[in-house]
């Protein structure tokens, strides 16, 4: 048995070379071994660029050309020069010949495979429409919720408490979006790894009310008990003849403590018992309680108050002290299930729609997919179940297996243990310091430690930096050194005695050995500057970072760097936006040196900011609605603007002829998505308009997807562009006369000569009622419930989910570290980094605190200064390592990209003809039957009444055989005018009337193994009718295979079983006996 091979990458250390070299290995050893190795990335881009590198390197392995891969493959294969030069060409050719086969792809692109087909072996042969976005389903599902309150009024009244809640919090009242954002958790990780049994649980409205009942009787009874006890001890002060004026303190002190717990009610925070509580409490003679005043002034009185304190009030503030401390787990326990109990009825009320709506569209969400393929792996064969959907492999290389979820891990787990127990390779490649898409559920805790606890690991380091200079690489050794010590001193800080020695290893581990060898040798080279503007006010922080740029920027050019080697990181988008803005005005105030400041970022990048593509959309729209005004206004504006000719509004309406357009956009409806929106392309001219070429690319692209994954409708696009148009963007190219503005997200597995991190401070915790933590409790009776949302609350961290509580804070601060090392580790030659904040704190809540904490140990040379500012000089600290230097020439890479610029976009300029190429012809005939003869005819007709459970899906089913291209246009409506005369026949009409559950060709498995099919089974109580339909003549075998039929349904308990053999063509209904 093998070893899982684990390649841990820091930042820059080939990891793609790396993953092409293993890949490399296995095929020019064995040249079909590309048949059975699978390589698994996380995105598009990352997937094409894999497959790129394998076969450039294979290309130049083949023609001698590739001396850094051959030693590798020399050294660790024993092969020689000419075998590896035969075998590459040998390997390459089977690639090429067999592209199919070579299978490097997205996660979820394989995940989707393997359902398709699993779909498909089970028996789901419908046209499932696979989605990959889920925000539209569920927006669907909120507006259906908000629509059935008017008839339900306790969902109104929950409604009605959740906008008065957001009132009081003085949070937006928008209850749409409320709901929507609560209805995403149904996508959250932690939810989808419920298995069905505990899914079934979830939807217990019985549960969530008998647990609503126990948490308010706690809440209550605790609470009562704190108020009474406050209430009877301050009557009996009272009764004495004593005030507050005769206590320490007064309201700051005992008495005030005293008065708070007699006010305290249900559902109060708990409050701390201060330090004057507590001195109060070591002193049961009184000495801390009294007044020293009213100990001078009636010292008689006071006597007897310290004797009253001795006697009875001390043993009375003792009391409700134990009993709040005592209680305290228990109270905050029932205050944070108790809290969102509202919440998850709704939650589960939005699930309830979702389902709903996905079994009317015929629909299953990609996301879904991950949960699935894990509910029907578990308790099987896995490797088995894949193999039997047509999923072979026996190697598999994992890429960026930090952002590996746990569904994810689950579902590959199985495959890999098979790889290794048959002595084959598998590998994953990844870098804790590098997890930075928690929020999209991945889990570096599955690369820290996990997966040493699955298998026997064969772990190795890669360790040389081949991106970074010297003063670059050097600095972040010894910052994310000193940073991997700080985090685990404030981990042990934080958790104090709480801390498990799971966590801590966790936390170790992030960190481990996280220097790297520089694989440049001059340690001048490179130029790393850390600044600190001592302000908290973005308005003094973006004046300090013009004045900064404005002489920055021209330097760097003066030192032969162009404005394209520049790359400014942020976190946020609104950040990106300050970015600009600052640019902006140095183009304006420098306008002889305006070139110096231009800049590019996504949002320039959006596909919506294109004209053509506004043009398109706008033509579409018209196409599904010759009535919508806007899109008829948009269409002129945008033909005018592209034909150059006006950008006046008043003109355009005066002098263009829209209905004109109008009418030959209609004669589009009926055409496929693709061949509709090439038509238009064609229609305006649009392929020739080179500047406008990479936005139509994109969105061609993206039309052909849509097209690919079966909702290729109209109405479908129109819905998918109004959701996804602020996110659909070009990639950001490497330009060469522009700033680069770009997320810190977005750069990860890029690199630049300059990277500035303009804000670096960044608030860590933000703790928000409003975020939610999906915890499962441990304890009875919360425990029968599988999950509950939990808000995010200081006070969690004193119930019976503190473990959760601190380990969430501990990842998010591992999620900050990270994000700068992701930012640190992008720049080649140099690192700009400005923090602002007015002092550093030792417990770590701003990155700021993070980054200043460990400088003064790094050997910096240190630059004092100061900016006059708006009331008070503003104090600036620079530390720098290493000094500017000119931009060397770098040689360039074998495999740099070489550049081509589209002059124009080709198109189609024959419309499509799907149904002709594909049997179209032989459907219909002349004679009595009016639709075709004989085999062709019984095939399409059986797949059409598949298709069919209601007489309403007639349409949609001819329209799917359409768009599939089974059917020709012109031959939809004929078969709908004869399927519709059909099912009117009082024989069938109650079948497709909706009040039978119906299942079409579902396949019976009996006890040998032997596969039936029926075309239909009606189901109503106890009763069932199985139908079999035939398009040609009357045969008595037909009613022997009917009466099979029967006799297997009877076997599953149905008492009442009747048979029909339909001959659909001439309305003939024959009832089959026995069975």
């Amino acid at each position: 048995m093998s070893k899982l091979v684990v390649y841990k990458a820091s930042a820059g250390s080939g990891k793609t070379f790396r993953l092409a070299a293993e890949y490399i290995k296995m095929v020019v050893v064995d040249p079909l071994s590309y048949k059975k190795i699978l390589a698994v990335t996380f995105t598009n881009k990352a997937t094409a660029e894999m497959k790129e590198r394998i076969l450039f390197k294979l290309h130049g392995l083949a023609n001698g050309n590739e001396p850094g891969m051959l030693e590798v493959i020399i050294a660790e294969t024993g092969l020689t020069k000419e075998t590896i030069q035969f075998k590459a060409k040998e390997a390459l050719s089977n690639i090429l010949h067999d592209y199919s086969m070579f299978s490097v792809s997205t996660i979820d692109s394989f995940v989707q495979r393997v359902i398709q087909n699993l779909l498909w072996e089970i028996g789901f042969h419908g046209n499932n429409d696979l989605r990959l976005e889920y925000e539209s389903i569920v927006e669907k599902a909120v507006d259906r919720l908000l629509d059935s309150s008017s008839e339900d009024v306790a969902l109104f009244e929950r409604f009605q408490g959740m906008i008065y809640e957001q009132l009081e919090e003085d949070k937006s009242p928008d209850i749409r979006k409320m709901l929507t954002g609560l209805g995403m958790n149904l996508y959250s990780e932690q939810f989808r790894l419920l298995s069905k049994e505990q899914l079934e649980l979830m939807g217990s409205k019985e549960l969530i009310t008998a647990i609503a009942d126990y948490s308010k009787a706690k809440i209550d009874e605790i609470a009562n008990e704190i108020g009474s006890r406050g209430k009877a001890l301050v009557e009996d002060i009272a009764k004495n003849g004593f005030s507050i004026d005769d206590f320490s303190n007064k309201n700051s002190g005992v008495y005030g403590f005293i008065s708070k717990c007699a006010k305290f009610k249900p559902y109060n925070e708990i409050f701390e018992v201060g330090k004057r509580t507590l001195d109060a409490l070591e002193t049961p003679d009184g000495d801390n309680w009294v007044s020293k005043d009213f100990v001078k002034k009636n010292p008689g009185r006071a006597g007897l108050l310290l004797e009253n304190i001795a006697k009875s009030y001390h043993s009375q503030l003792l009391a409700v002290v134990q009993h709040m401390e005592n209680n305290k787990t228990e109270y905050y326990t029932a205050l944070s299930v108790s809290k969102n109990l509202d919440t998850l009825t709704v939650f589960n009320d939005i699930r309830d729609k979702v389902k709903e709506i996905l079994a009317e569209e015929n629909a299953m969400i990609l996301a879904d997919s991950g949960p699935l393929l894990r509910e029907f792996i578990k308790g099987n064969d896995a490797p088995f179940v894949y193999e039997k959907i047509g999923t072979r492999y026996d190697c598999f290389m994992l890429d960026e297996f930090q952002d590996t979820s746990v569904i994810q891990w689950h579902n590959f787990k199985p495959l890999i243990g098979n790889s290794l127990a048959q002595d084959e390779f598998s590998m994953v490649v990844g870098d804790v310091k590098q997890a930075i898409y928690r929020w999209r559920n991945s889990d570096w805790r599955i690369l820290a430690n996990q997966i040493e606890n699955d298998f026997s690991v064969d772990a190795r380091n890669l360790t040389k930096n081949h991106r970074s200079l010297y003063q670059i690489v050097e600095f972040n050794n010894k910052f994310f050194t000193k940073t991997s010590q700080f985090l685990i001193d404030w981990t042990k800080n934080l958790c104090g005695d709480d801390i498990s020695d799971e966590l801590l290893a966790l936390v170790s581990k992030a960190y481990e050995n996280p220097t790297q060898e520089c694989k440049y040798s001059d340690k001048t080279s490179g130029f790393v500057e850390i600044t600190h503007y001592s302000t908290n006010k973005d308005e003094v922080e973006d004046e300090l970072l013009f004045q900064k740029f404005e002489k920055l920027i021209p330097d760097l050019v003066n030192r032969g760097y162009s404005i394209g080697d520049i790359a400014i990181l942020v976190r946020r988008k609104s950040e990106g936006k300050r970015i600009a803005d600052i640019l902006l005005s140095l183009k304006h105030k420098y306008p002889e040196k305006a070139h110096l400041f231009n800049v590019v970022s996504q949002d320039a990048l959006q596909l919506s900011a294109s004209h053509a593509v506004q043009l398109c959309v706008a033509a579409m729209r018209l196409t599904l609605n010759s009535t919508d005004t806007l899109s008829a206004a948009i269409l002129s504006k945008e033909i005018m603007v592209i034909a150059e000719q006006s950008i006046d509004w008043e003109f355009t309406f005066l002098t263009f002829d829209v209905e004109a357009e109008k009418q030959w956009l209609s004669g589009l409806r009926n055409l496929p998505l693709v061949s509709m929106f090439e038509s238009i392309l064609q229609r305006y001219n649009l392929q020739g308009i080179t500047k406008e070429l990479p936005y139509l690319a994109v969105l061609h692209e993206q039309i052909i997807e849509i097209s690919r994954i079966g909702a290729a409708s109209l109405p479908y696009f129109v819905e998918w562009w109004e959701e996804k148009k602020g996110s659909l963007a070009l990639t950001m190219p490497e330009s060469g006369d522009a700033i680069n503005i770009m997320t810190i997200h977005k750069s990860k597995g890029l690199q630049f000569p300059i990277v500035i991190v303009p804000y670096a401070s960044i608030d860590i915790f933000k703790l928000d009622s409003k975020k939610l933590l999906w915890l499962n409790a441990e304890k009875e009776p919360y425990s029968k419930y599988p999950l509950y949302p939990i808000s995010y609350v200081k006070h969690l961290g004193e119930s019976d989910f503190k473990g959760v509580f601190l380990e969430e804070k501990v990842q998010t601060m591992v999620d900050s570290i990270n994000m700068l090392y992701v930012a640190f580790t992008r720049p080649e030659d140099e690192l700009y980094v400005f923090v602002s904040t007015l002092k550093v704190n030792d417990d770590a809540k701003n990155t700021s605190d993070i980054i200043l904490s460990p400088l003064a140990h790094l050997n910096a040379n240190e630059v004092e200064s100061e900016i006059e500012g708006d009331e008070n000089p503003i104090a600036v600290k620079e530390y720098l390592f290493g000094t500017p230097q000119t931009k060397a020439e770098k040689k360039k890479k074998d495999d740099d990209e070489e550049v081509w610029i589209l002059e124009n976009y080709s198109v189609s300029t024959k419309p499509l003809k799907i149904a002709q190429q594909l049997e179209a012809s032989e459907f219909f005939k002349e004679e009595e039957s009016k639709i075709v003869a004989g085999i062709e005819h019984g095939k399409l007709m059986h797949k059409l009444f598949s298709m069919i459970i209601t007489t309403v899906d007639v349409e949609n089913a001819l329209y799917s055989l359409k768009n599939e291209g089974v059917i020709a246009e012109s031959q939809v409506e004929p078969l709908k005018q004869n399927v519709s005369k059909v099912l009117e026949n009082q024989l069938f009409s109650d079948w497709f009337s909706g009040s039978w559950t119906v299942k079409t060709e579902s396949e019976i498995l009996t006890k040998g193994a032997a596969i039936y099919r029926p075309d239909r089974i009606m189901i109503h109580d106890n009763q069932a009718i199985v139908v079999d339909y035939k398009f040609g003549e009357q045969l008595p075998k037909h009613q022997k295979q009917v009466q099979n039929y029967m006799q297997l349904i009877k076997e599953m308990n149905y008492a009442d079983v009747k048979g029909y053999i339909w001959y659909v063509d001439n309305g003939t209904l024959v009832q089959v006996e026995g069975g």
